[in-house]
């Protein structure tokens, strides 16, 4: 499947129109909210980089365009989870979007977005957000 950014931004934001107020559960009895801006989604589960902006959307669809539809997410955590290790590859999605979209380098530490990107991507029918990975449907 390939999409338009036009169509990525539009799947976003009739999902997140549909679900507005309500929590989008993630595994186990977590949840989180989103909420749709100009610039992108606001989400309340990153503290003080709540704001996912469009381009990482845009982006993870590009990269698992590029990579055959499915591609490993990356665990960007605090457990040893730099740029360029095993954890989190460049060729993950977390790893490919830290490097593009971010600027990190190999060995930097990296913020852990993946989670409500997958998430929205999922709501929006644009991915099956499986474990450890991503893809498109």
């Amino acid at each position: 499947m390939s999409y338009t950014d036009r169509e990525i931004m539009a799947k976003i934001r009739a999902s997140l129109k549909l679900n507005f107020s309500k929590p989008i559960p993630l595994r186990g009895e977590r949840s989180f909210q989103a909420q749709l801006t100009p610039k992108g989604v606001h989400v309340d589960n990153l503290g003080a980089s709540s704001l996912l902006p469009w381009a990482d959307f845009l982006e993870t669809v590009r990269f698992l365009e590029q990579q055959g539809g499915r591609a490993l997410k990356g665990n960007a955590t605090d457990r040893g989870g730099r740029l360029g290790t095993q954890l989190l590859p460049i060729d993950s999605i977390e790893g490919h979007l830290a490097h593009i979209n971010y600027g990190k380098t190999l060995g930097d530490s990296v913020f852990r977005r993946i989670v409500p990107i997958a998430h929205i991507l999922a709501l929006a029918g644009i991915c099956r957000n499986g474990r450890g990975y991503l893809e498109l449907v």
